[in-house]
């Protein structure tokens, strides 16, 4: 957990956390930088960030504990999940149908009158 990590990896001890007397931009950002290098993934930094951020606020508005927030001086990570996907013959044909029966409300009979390849 990033509790535990951050206590390993940037030399904070859990009661430091707690109140937030020596988190800083520079500790949060090293710690970022090590979940990387472990292949972690995008997400999962931006929700571990979101975490620490949210306990932050709380601590600000609600217990009054700290006065900032390190957290939002950490970028977030840039999340990349696209997909190349190829439809197969039969996937390309129910997309086809449908595409028909919602246009027209009637099933296909062949698929050139459709597609606009008739002669």
């Amino acid at each position: 957990m990033l509790i535990n990590g951050c206590k390993s990896q940037c030399g904070l001890q859990k009661e430091v956390i707690i109140l937030g007397t020596q988190v800083t931009h520079g500790r949060i950002s090293a710690y970022k930088a090590h979940l990387r290098a472990k292949g972690v993934a995008a997400a999962a930094i931006n929700s571990q960030r979101g975490v620490l951020c949210h306990a932050f606020k709380k601590a600000i508005r609600e217990w009054e504990w700290v006065k900032e927030n390190p957290v939002e001086k950490v970028s977030r990570e840039k999340v990349r999940n696209e997909r190349d996907r190829w439809l197969t013959l039969e996937d390309e044909n129910r997309l086809i149908d449908a595409c028909v029966i919602y246009a027209t409300g009637k099933e296909r009979t062949s698929r050139f009158p459709v597609t606009g390849f008739r002669r």
